[in-house]
């Protein structure tokens, strides 16, 4: 069936309503939407700079927001989230738009990059498109969301360089974020600071501690800088370098940052931070 002749054929269900007083037109659409999925030639499109490219649905004496609002969340009751967010953005419902795109990031942010075609990629290109959009021209969102969905994005970018076994850079990528502690008298300050942070930096929160920990142990394994040659004819002497020591005590605040924290850590999780943590001291 062709979109464009099958919303004539909607539009003259305009005038009524369904049992529960929703727009037959609307709830029409949205169906017709879902299973041609001509999002953009329909219900128009969102430019990067945030205006909006009208849609066929524009020709007719309908609140267009409204109707975008119902396809947005039917789309979110079948699961169809990534499609949610971006109809949500077209309806200019940003409160929808940060939520589900933190959602969507908490569920992904620790796995490999794995391509801009993976769930991860596309869900990571969406939210950085978001985020930047939203950044330079503004949002109607609370600011304690747009701060979470700006510290996933950041956690995206240690991940990955985790991933690639960048583990300094990781390391520094995660110094500047602040979320764990990474020195004895960093402990209490980041545990208080856990209880301020959404569900969605929380549940990221036990990899982001593996992580951290498999890189701090993948550096301590590393080969040390050449001995000079004064001393290195002295190999029966066993001296721990400055960066060793600095390791060492990383791992054991990792360790007491993670039994500290309000949440329970799943038994694996613990398990490997506490063996790796002996391996290390």
């Amino acid at each position: 069936t062709d979109p464009c002749e099958a919303l004539h054929y909607c539009f003259f269900l305009r005038s009524l309503k369904g049992k529960n007083g929703e727009s037959m037109f609307s709830g029409c659409i949205s169906q017709l939407v879902l299973q041609s999925r001509e999002f953009d030639m329909l219900l128009g499109r969102l430019e990067p700079d945030g205006r909006r490219t009208p849609g066929i649905i524009d020709k007719f004496k309908v609140d267009v927001s409204e109707v975008t609002q119902m396809v947005a969340q039917d789309s979110e009751k079948k699961g169809l989230h990534e499609d949610a967010v971006k109809l949500y953005d077209l309806a200019k419902n940003h409160e929808k738009v940060v939520s589900l795109l933190n959602q969507l990031l908490s569920q992904v942010v620790h796995q490999t990059e794995g391509g801009s075609g993976s769930q991860r990629g596309r869900v990571v290109e969406l939210a950085t498109a978001v985020a930047l959009r939203f950044k330079t021209h503004g949002h109607k969102t609370h600011p304690n969301n747009a701060a979470t969905l700006h510290l996933l994005l950041d956690l995206t970018t240690f991940f990955d360089l985790y991933h690639k076994e960048r583990f300094m850079d990781a390391l520094e990528v995660l110094k500047k974020l602040r979320i764990i502690a990474l020195r004895r008298d960093e402990v209490e300050t980041r545990v208080a600071g856990v209880t301020a942070q959404g569900s969605e930096i929380r549940s990221v929160l036990p990899h982001v501690l593996l992580a951290a920990m498999t890189t701090t142990h993948r550096l301590y394994r590393m080969p040390a800088q050449p001995q000079s040659p004064q001393t290195s004819f002295n190999t029966s002497t066993t001296v721990t370098s400055p960066a060793t020591k600095h390791l060492q005590e990383q791992a054991r605040a990792i360790v007491t940052f993670a039994g500290m924290i309000p949440m329970r850590l799943h038994s694996e999780i613990n398990a490997r931070l506490v063996q790796l943590e002996a391996l290390i001291n």
